[in-house]
């Protein structure tokens, strides 16, 4: 690879790929937004559609973002429960069995992910609290920290424990290794699951074990706690049952980017990869315009940077298209026209894409391809007008782990079609 010549700009909507919908004239959130940036950066430059990951697997973000890096997920992945831990600065030790955990709605033997609801933050704190007493099961030291809105982490401790073990959490199957997909079970009626082992060993036997235990001992802690009665009173869906997936106990080794590299990002699971590939990491303002600024105002300090914006993906999961599609404009005002104002686009190789899609008729991560664009210093115009799904269909195709190559290569100067 020669020498990176131009600055790149990285900007990732989570969730931004999308189908049509008849609330929107059968257009997706993207086509129905107007993006003026957005389509003349498509139509300045290289357009398409990419596939996140391959075989249909619909990736959860942590994949996204390691594909869209050109790491190997199925070699490089480990599991979201220590990425999440790591990047919220939970500590945990080797050894340690960490899962990633959602508050949940139980009804007999049905279960409900709150997170497409709403779960105010003092609510989770106050229910995490609940669980502080929560420090051993079935002969496992046990310990659960709350991270962002209604997501936290289960650590468990001690000697004979394994990650091999089945996720709770019915959304989420484990396809290969430990690589998930995301399933589509908004509006079916999801059957209660139990941690399995997936070997045959006495440590994933015991793991799987602490697991159900906890699970049933913190329902318990739930059901009677002042939160989940007022939310009852209020009828509304009680946070009374935990959700846990992804179990992991080693963090991924990751090759370090190359340059300089700044990250933006709220959420602890892109701040972990972050950290581990070698990137400074920021936290992203709430403000899009401030996001934009910041951008600018390191741009004489580092030779990239990687934006990540979750909004999109946020009312995706909630199911409101017109929320996600007022969402992009704003994204396209405030931060791309904003960082218009604030750096010469031309100077640097921009690219902009998501880490999966998030259908709202869906509520959930899907494997379609989502629409990619670059543009800037040198690159030629592959005649795409827009960006969105429909118009990207036009342009090129290419695999998630190729973005970050086709970025190096533009901006050293290379040029390849």
């Amino acid at each position: 690879m020669s020498v990176q010549k131009s600055k790149i700009i990285f900007v990732v909507l989570d969730g931004l790929g999308d189908r049509p919908l008849p609330a929107l004239g059968n257009k997706t959130p993207l086509e129905a937004a107007h993006t003026p940036h957005l389509d003349s950066l498509a139509s300045q430059g290289i357009a398409g559609l990419v596939t996140i990951l391959p075989e249909g697997i619909a990736p959860e973000s942590d994949q996204g973002m390691l594909a869209l890096l050109g790491y190997d997920v199925f070699k490089h992945y480990t599991g979201r429960g220590v990425l999440e831990a790591y990047g919220y600065g939970v500590p945990f030790n080797r050894g340690d069995v960490i899962m990633r955990v959602n508050f949940a709605t139980a009804e007999q033997d049905t279960i409900t992910d709150i997170q497409g609801g709403k779960l105010a933050d003092d609510e989770a704190v106050a229910l995490a609290q609940a669980l502080a007493p929560l420090t051993e099961v079935s002969g496992v030291k046990a310990r659960f920290v709350r991270t962002k809105g209604y997501r936290g982490v289960l650590i468990l401790s001690g000697t004979a424990l394994s990650s091999d073990v089945s996720n709770t959490h019915p959304g989420y199957r484990i396809v290969r290794g430990n690589v998930s997909t995301s399933l589509p079970v908004q509006g079916k009626v999801l059957k209660k699951i139990r941690c399995e082992p997936l070997g045959r060993t006495a440590a994933a036997k015991r793991t799987a074990d602490a697991v159900n235990a906890y699970v049933e001992q913190a329902e318990s802690l739930l059901a009677a706690h002042p939160v989940n009665k007022e939310r009852l009173r209020k009828e509304m869906p009680q946070a009374n049952t935990l959700l846990m997936r992804s179990a992991s106990s080693a963090l991924p080794k990751l090759r370090k980017v190359k340059g300089r590299w700044l990250l933006l990002a709220d959420m602890p699971v892109e701040s972990a990869i972050g950290k581990l590939a070698g990137m400074d990491v920021m936290k992203t303002p709430e403000n899009l315009a401030d996001a934009a600024m910041a951008v600018g105002a390191s741009f004489g300090k580092y030779d990239s940077f990687y934006v990540h914006i979750k909004e999109t993906d946020t009312h995706a999961h909630r199911g409101d298209a017109d929320a996600k599609k007022r969402a992009l404009e704003r994204i396209d005002a405030e931060f791309f026209g904003t960082l218009a104002e604030h750096i010469n686009l031309a100077d640097a190789v921009v690219v902009v894409t998501g880490d999966h899609a998030t259908p709202c008729n869906l509520r959930a991560h899907a494997a379609d391809p989502v629409p990619v664009l670059f543009c800037g210093k040198g690159v030629r115009a592959n005649g795409v007008p827009a960006f969105n799904e429909s118009a990207c269909r036009g342009g090129i195709r290419m695999a998630g782990h190729d973005v970050m190559k086709k970025a190096l290569e533009l901006a050293a100067g290379i040029s390849k079609p």
